[in-house]
């Protein structure tokens, strides 16, 4: 059972009842003499039933081995409905600069920027009779059309084609598909000989479902429009072939086309008439003008209004006419639709993923019961749509890729920490898995151009542009390094037209796509920065990487990925230990030192099960509790402000609200370390989250009671007793003082500022804590944050890297938070 069932009855019961009355209206003889009651005749419902269980047996369910899927799946039970776009909505005519401009200011990762207005892609295919859906590979054009398919099956099962609905078994959609059509589905790579023809595939259909006379009952469907011919694969036709079938597609839209009544006659006497009246006035006298420009503009008006009295006839008969014709839709790759296009056709695009349908896809792919009950489709999509996966998330913008992804969750119920295998299998999967289950017939030059070959020559395109901070890039500028690879690489095949490789990749794999005419990108940055690490790795460019990018940000992607690529018997130790080289130096400021050895002087390095380094960034973060820092507060008024308009002066509400907003306001330099002491040991997140609350307290005492201060103060306190951050002789006096505070005759005197002064006091007399010491200029406390940033990224290179020496990690991270050793 397939659970397409319902289905197939229902429609191969439309599909009788279509044909039973379109050949008793206008068949031929021969036809009209034959029984087409399904009721009676077993081998005609038997034709009806296996030309719709054909076709749902062959397009409506979905395989893709490339991307480790082992078993078939419902089309029905995946398809995530997809969005369509103008073609002109590619951004053709932006320039790279401002392409450049447009992804920086869109604050999103990825390259699909366009704000054109989008449709969903039934309702475009019940608006346009030709519709043509361009896309790259993996988007979903094959799919689509399949669905559309499916779609008008369903129609048939609910009409009886005496104009009314009977009920229908199948699933509910929002957008139905509103043509009772035959579905026929051709491949346009099977027309790989020239004398294959599309009426002859559609009658070869026929005949092997069992129908009887399939030539004449083709005829009859094509002459009125009972057919929705969808043509799969435009770029997939042989060169040799393509102009031959559009031809073909051509030629059979105009021959079985409906001639609507043509009001062009009539429509040219309008003009005419206006004509003849301006070219009078060039005999006339100065008043027999002015009487006919008079008698003109009345007669113009009332002409003019006819004219489009006439054409808006015109266009509805047109539409009422296309309403009885076959309709077509054809996908192609975009960068493969460059012969013009057909005439006829509406050019549209499939949007890429947005969030929405990318979690739609999640949760209809983990539908099973124990999926369901496990909420393993809100758990993928919640990890997916986190910090450390967004690079991944990006790729999911691809329903292909996404598949890659669903599958992998759903092997591991987790996605690997070692990123690069998982993107560079995506890679691969455009690169040459897809084509090959595709049965593409590649240009010969993938026959000399080899996929190593290729994957080194994209590699070195990646680096150069992304060191240049460039993500767009020209034509010309392209040609030239393919040109320059092939040229220097002794391997290569030197004849080659570097123009020419650069077109198959755009069409073939799509990992270089057309953003504007003549810029390029990659068609993810993941791809791009998964490029940029492996071009790095494999010639040893470590070291530089790290002295020119270690602290930009927008490098981080290709440091995860070049710790595991890097190979040997070392692995990434040596990209970790010139890492903490780099690091230090944004440590060398005396201020700076005196916080470390402070530090590491009052922690506890051997009691508790928190590691040591760990317990130094609480202690340092302590500091920045007191610290006086001009920056750091303002974060903290902006935070407040925000607060205040929220609840309104509610103390309780105020509390938990700004208590919520911690991570995204605090700052730079407490939102970095807190970061990091989440990657490098989670045990000490209540710690933290108890020490920003305890510094928006002590920041702001006018707004919170003294209880609460307090109260704050105390928790910290006894949180890091528990898990034993601070010496023990150190942290118990500092809590048995705030005990005595709290029973002390100075809890209620003074002001609010002067209570903060007595917490500030405990700290400092207990721990030792010079406020002076720690009043940090900016450039201090950039250079602090870039610090904690670099140690963060260590420590998820270390989790993405194949290899690490235990003992190498062991020193690094004993040395974190500690004045270097000259």
């Amino acid at each position: 059972m397939t659970g397409f069932e319902p289905l197939i009855g229902a429609a191969a019961a439309g599909l009788g009842s279509l044909i039973t009355n379109l050949v008793k209206d206008k068949g031929t003889e021969t036809l009209k003499k034959l029984d087409w009651d399904i009721g009676k005749n077993l081998a005609m419902k038997k034709a009806m039933v296996g030309y719709v269980r054909r076709y749902i047996d062959r397009h409506g369910t979905l395989k893709v081995a490339c991307v480790r899927m082992d078993y078939p799946v419902r089309l029905d039970e995946i398809y995530t409905a997809v969005q369509l776009l103008d073609r002109s909505a590619l951004r053709y005519f932006e320039s790279e600069d401002a392409l450049q401009e447009q992804y920086r200011q869109s604050g999103k990762r990825g390259f699909n920027i366009t704000n054109a207005q989008k449709k969903a892609g039934l309702q475009v295919a019940n608006e346009q009779q030709y519709l043509m859906v361009l896309g790259g590979p993996g988007v979903g054009k094959s799919t689509f059309l399949r669905k559309v398919g499916l779609e008008t099956l369903r129609t048939l099962s609910q009409r009886d084609f005496a104009g009314k609905y009977s009920g229908s078994p199948s699933i509910s959609q929002k957008i139905v598909y509103e043509y009772p059509r035959i579905p026929v589905m051709l491949e346009l790579r099977q027309f790989d000989k020239p004398d294959l023809g599309i009426k002859a595939l559609i009658s070869e259909e026929l005949r092997t479902c069992g129908f009887p006379e399939p030539e004449e009952l083709t005829e009859l469907f094509l002459k009125n429009g009972k057919l929705l011919v969808l043509l799969d694969g435009l770029d997939e036709v042989p060169t040799i072939n393509l102009n031959k079938i559009i031809y073909e597609i051509e030629n059979l839209i105009d021959q079985y086309k409906i001639t609507p009544e043509n009001n062009e006659s009539k429509i040219e006497k309008v003009k005419e008439a206006i004509d003849t009246y301006k070219s009078s006035l060039k005999t006339c006298t100065f008043q027999e003008k002015y009487e006919i420009q008079q008698k003109l503009r009345k007669e113009e008006k009332k002409l003019r209004e006819e004219e489009e009295k006439l054409k808006e006839e015109e266009e509805k008969i047109r539409k009422e006419q296309g309403k009885r014709e076959n309709r077509f839709i054809a996908s192609c790759r975009v960068a493969a639709y460059n012969f013009g296009g057909f005439k006829q056709f509406k050019d549209v695009a499939i949007a890429s993923f947005e969030d929405e349908q990318i979690q739609q896809f999640i949760s209809n792919w983990f539908r099973k019961d124990l999926d369901i009950g496990t909420e393993t489709a809100e758990r993928c999509w919640n990890l997916l749509k986190s910090k450390d996966y967004h690079a991944a998330k990006e790729l999911a913008q691809n329903p292909l890729l996404l598949t890659l992804l669903c599958v992998v969750y759903d092997e591991f119920q987790d996605f690997p920490k070692k990123r690069h295998a998982l993107y560079g299998e995506a890679l691969d999967v455009l690169l040459r898995k897809w084509a090959s289950e595709k049965r593409i017939q590649r240009n010969p030059i993938y026959q000399e151009l080899s996929a190593e070959l290729e994957l080194n020559m994209l590699a070195e395109i990646a680096y150069i542009s992304f060191a240049d901070n460039q993500l767009f890039f020209s034509k010309t500028r392209l040609v030239e390094q393919i040109r320059e690879f092939l040229m220097e690489n002794l391997n290569a095949p030197r004849h080659l037209d570097a123009e020419t490789v650069l077109r198959e990749i755009e069409i073939q794999q799509g990992i270089l796509v057309e953003r504007a005419r003549d810029v390029y990108s990659f068609s993810h940055l993941t791809f791009q920065e998964y490029l940029t690490a492996k071009c790095l790795a494999d010639n040893q460019k470590v070291d530089q990487l790290i002295r020119d990018h270690i602290a930009e940000q927008h490098w981080q992607e290709v440091f995860l990925l070049v710790a595991g690529l890097v190979l040997g018997k070392r692995g990434a130790d040596d990209l970790l230990l010139g890492m903490e080289k780099q690091a230090q130096i944004y440590i060398v400021e005396n201020r700076l030192h005196k916080v470390f050895a402070w530090a590491s002087s009052v922690t506890e390095d051997d009691l508790g099960d928190s590691k040591a380094s760990t317990k130094r960034v609480v202690a340092i973060l302590l500091t920045r509790t007191f610290a006086p820092n001009f920056d750091f507060n303002q974060a903290l008024d902006q935070a407040l402000d925000k607060c205040i308009n929220r609840v309104h002066g509610h103390t309780l509400e105020f509390s938990l609200t700004l208590d919520g907003a911690i991570d995204n306001t605090f700052g730079p330099n407490l939102a970095c370390v807190r970061t990091f002491a989440r990657v490098l040991d989670r045990k000490l997140d209540r710690a933290f989250t108890l020490a920003l609350a305890l510094t928006l307290a002590l920041t702001h005492p006018d707004v919170f009671s003294r209880s609460l201060i307090h109260a704050r103060a105390c928790y910290f306190t006894e949180e890091c007793q528990k898990l034993r951050i601070f010496k023990p002789s150190l942290i118990n006096a500092l809590f048995l003082d705030l005990v005595s505070l709290r029973k002390s005759e100075d809890f209620l005197s003074g002001s609010q500022r002067d209570f903060t002064k007595k917490i500030f006091l405990c700290f400092s007399k207990n721990l030792g804590i010079e406020l002076q010491s720690l009043r940090f200029s900016e450039h201090e406390s950039r250079q602090l944050n870039n610090y904690f940033y670099i140690l963060e990224l260590m420590v998820r290179c270390k989790e993405a890297a194949v290899r690490v020496s235990p003992q190498v990690w062991a020193n690094i991270e004993s040395r974190m938070f500690t004045v270097p050793v000259e």
